[in-house]
């Protein structure tokens, strides 16, 4: 990578960890190679998701990158967060952070959405919905809720992989609520429930891809109970990290063969259990002892600034670009080009978004977020400001 573009991106990263309340030494021991197993999951990802531009089922077990992302998550949030949280910042700064993080990119893949389905014309079908469902769609969807018998439509109706970021805001709740009781005994007993929950879920469902409708609850709770707090165990017991750029990569390497792989159907279940409990936690305790080294470091920052523009992205991008191309005649037929282009587009179109939009939207509501406690302070003396840069947004899991 030219040198030029190497500062560019490391710039950029620096101005990103920022965001979090990193200054230039704290950026320097960021864990680079998380950053590039979430963006190699994240494109994996968008090969379930855009039917109309990806050969049918793919990848079929891609769906496991959400197990990682939440396994991710716990570790970046207990690095990030657990001594703040510990030395007495509030519940509510904290979960204001987090939506600072979530929600400006997910509004847009709101937006993009309803942009789809406004041009596909309203019709009932696989694309469209009349004008009542599009509303209750996004009226549900702009407050994250889940897809239920009562609610049968939401946010994921217009951007189908954001299902998982209420449950993400939700574990994040309940650890910042809890952090003080959360020993490592008390970890170590709430993953091994979550284990065995997804044992039984196994079982019972015949699959983990399941969770973004309240019918799956039982094995939503198991997959983020495992996940996220073994995420967060794994930060409690994290080893000495170290430059082995080869570590890194083969990091990479490995969770991509594994999210692409397709066992026989009488393996598949064994298969997804030991990912998920095995396979996916080694990656991590291999991953935060191995950094990338000075010529792999901007591309694995790189991935993880776009990770989760593209996940959040992809799925309305991919719909409203299927209505484009139904508008040109000929037989329009999935292969690994058209997929390949597309995967390059969103990846192109999630950098501006982070850049241009992302960015700059968080960066104004976390400097809102700084004067309200003050500003408050001032008029009614109730509340103190908000300290230790706990405000600042954190990356996407």
């Amino acid at each position: 990578m030219p040198a030029a573009v190497r500062i560019c991106v490391r710039r950029r990263a620096l101005r990103r960890d920022a965001d979090w309340g990193m200054d230039k030494a704290e950026h320097d021991r960021a864990y680079r190679t998380l950053d590039g197993l979430r963006g190699v999951a994240a494109l994996l990802v968008v090969t379930r998701h855009v039917g109309a531009f990806f050969p049918a089922r793919m990848f079929p077990e891609s769906f496991l990158a959400v197990d990682l992302f939440f396994l991710l998550s716990g570790f970046v949030i207990a690095y990030a967060y657990e001594a703040r949280l510990l030395a007495g910042t509030s519940l509510r700064a904290f979960m204001k952070t987090r939506l600072i993080r979530l929600y400006p990119l997910y509004l847009l893949g709101i937006g993009v959405g309803v942009a789809a389905r406004l041009f596909g014309g309203l019709t009932d079908d696989d694309h469209g919905m009349d004008w009542l469902s599009l509303g209750q769609a996004v009226a549900i969807g702009l407050s994250m809720l889940p897809a239920a018998p009562f609610l049968p439509l939401g946010g994921a109706a217009l951007d189908g992989p954001t299902w998982t970021l209420l449950p993400e805001l939700v574990a994040n709740l309940l650890y910042a609520k809890s952090v003080r009781r959360l020993s490592k005994p008390v970890l170590l007993a709430v993953t091994a429930l979550g284990g065995a929950g997804l044992v039984a879920c196994e079982q019972v469902y015949g699959t983990l891809d399941g969770g973004w409708n309240l019918n799956a609850l039982p094995l939503l709770a198991a997959r983020l109970a495992f996940s996220f707090f073994l995420g967060v165990t794994v930060f409690r017991f994290r080893p000495a990290r170290g430059r082995r750029p080869w570590l890194a990569w083969g990091c990479l390497m490995v969770l991509g063969v594994a999210l692409c792989l397709q066992p026989a159907a009488h393996w598949r279940q064994l298969y997804e259990l030991v990912a998920v409990m095995i396979l996916f936690p080694a990656i991590l305790l291999v991953a935060v002892r191995s950094e990338p080294g000075r010529i792999g470091a901007p591309v694995f920052a790189w991935l993880g600034a776009v990770s989760y523009a593209v996940y959040v992205l992809h799925h309305p991008l991919g719909v409203l670009a299927d209505e484009v191309q139904q508008q040109v005649p000929g037989a329009h037929t999935p292969t690994l080009v058209t997929g390949a282009l597309f995967l390059l587009a969103v990846t192109a179109l999630g950098t501006l978004a982070d850049r241009l939009y992302d960015g700059p939207v968080r960066k104004r509501l976390s400097e809102a977020l700084r004067r309200w406690p003050a500003q408050a302070g001032r008029a009614t003396q109730r509340f103190r400001p908000v300290t230790g840069g706990v405000e600042q947004a954190l990356p996407a899991e």
